[in-house]
């Protein structure tokens, strides 16, 4: 049985920011553009927010690099979506002692240098982790997550868009891809109590998250088309650790993507097709 989706309602003191998410349904391919968002200065609460007010803007959880901490990079890229404006704000860890890291960045934005303690350790089970962290800014920002390992023999890298917090829904198709290495997929909560329905294979598994807890898990088949149900907004991100794009077995790498809630699905898809020899890969999962 497929719930309908369910209706989201906006996190207090979110920024009434319009995302639309063109989808190719596929593990590595995405297209996300991001409306013009009006940034006149209101004195309405409750509206466009107060712009020198900072309010939580994403939050995502870390994931695991497949490295050793010598050679792991991890850095967030955040930009002012005003143009000639900046933007202040942080990054803090809600669930770990670590002291918050401040940030201004104008359109063309700046790079942030994540702590390495706040990763989790490798996945080898359906697991909570406290591996969440918060951008609040005072006015509206895009963000990308950058995970690298810099080892001469064991180079790799992945960059995800997040999405806003307005973005999150309660209804999700987990896109995936497996060849040899290992998908991952990871749900976080936000600020209140989350319960989490995950549905593989006809089979129903409920976990209850605290506020800002994320289960993560990894699985040695395609997590392709695991539903996700819960009771409030949660980020949800999906993809591989390490494995082989091109199905051969000559170097790795890893790959991840933030997860769109279904009601930003639709019917119709543009795809960006690599102009590589090797054909590119296509991975299309039904939302119902």
């Amino acid at each position: 049985m497929v719930m309908k989706s369910q209706s989201i309602t906006t996190p207090p003191d979110s920024d009434d920011q319009l995302y639309t998410t063109i989808t190719s349904s596929t593990d590595s391919l995405k297209l996300m553009s991001t409306n013009s968002i009006d940034d006149t200065e209101t004195s309405t609460a409750g509206s466009a927010g107060w712009h020198g007010v900072q309010q939580p803007r994403f939050i995502f959880t870390l994931l695991p690099l497949e490295c050793s901490s010598s050679s792991a990079v991890v850095k967030v890229f955040i930009a002012s979506l005003s143009q000639n404006t900046e933007a202040s704000g942080n990054i803090s860890f809600p669930l770990r002692d670590i002291e918050d890291i401040p940030f201004v960045t104008g359109e063309n934005g700046s790079l942030i240098d994540i702590p390495l303690h706040v990763l989790p350790s490798s996945i080898q089970t359906l697991r909570k982790e406290n591996s969440t962290a918060m951008i609040s800014a005072d006015r509206p920002v895009a963000a990308y997550v950058h995970l690298r390992c810099t080892e001469q023999q064991n180079n790799k890298a992945t960059t995800f868009k997040l999405i806003p917090l307005d973005g999150l829904g309660t209804e999700y198709r987990v896109i995936s891809y497996r060849y040899m290495g290992n998908p991952v997929t990871a749900v976080t909560a936000y600020n209140r109590t989350t319960v989490v329905n995950i549905i593989q294979s006809g089979i129903s598994q409920t976990t209850t998250l605290m506020p800002y807890e994320t289960i993560l898990w990894e699985s040695d088949s395609d997590l392709s088309g695991v539903y996700l149900v819960t009771d409030e907004p949660v980020f949800v991100v999906s993809g591989n650790k390490e494995d082989h794009l091109d199905g051969s077995t000559m170097g790795k790498d890893m790959f991840y993507e933030c997860m769109p809630p279904l009601n930003d699905w639709g019917s119709i898809s543009v795809v960006p097709l690599s102009d590589r020899e090797s054909a590119s890969i296509l991975r299309i999962v039904p939302g119902t």
